[in-house]
């Protein structure tokens, strides 16, 4: 769930940074809408707002590292000021 900022810009950009360093295909909905986790663009038209309930998808030989990694990069903008929280 992203924080009170929402999916901004910044954020969104450190999250594609992040996901890029996997093979597998990332894909985030919130709602009907679905973006490719690994484009800053898609992601910020979902429009992901304070409390919006976002899905994340992983399909690939290292899904499980990267929705790990997912994990923690929202772990980790809790702890910073107007982060991400899940």
């Amino acid at each position: 769930m992203p924080g009170r900022l929402g999916f901004h810009l910044r954020v969104v950009a450190r999250f594609v940074k992040r996901v890029r360093e996997f093979r597998s295909s990332i894909r985030i909905r919130r709602g009907k809408v679905l973006a490719d986790g690994k484009s800053i663009l898609g992601l910020l038209v979902l429009g992901a707002a304070w409390k919006s309930k976002l899905e994340i998808e992983a399909v690939g030989g290292d899904a499980v590292q990267a929705i790990q990694s997912i994990k923690e990069f929202f772990l980790n903008q809790e702890n910073t000021n107007g982060g991400c929280k899940t």
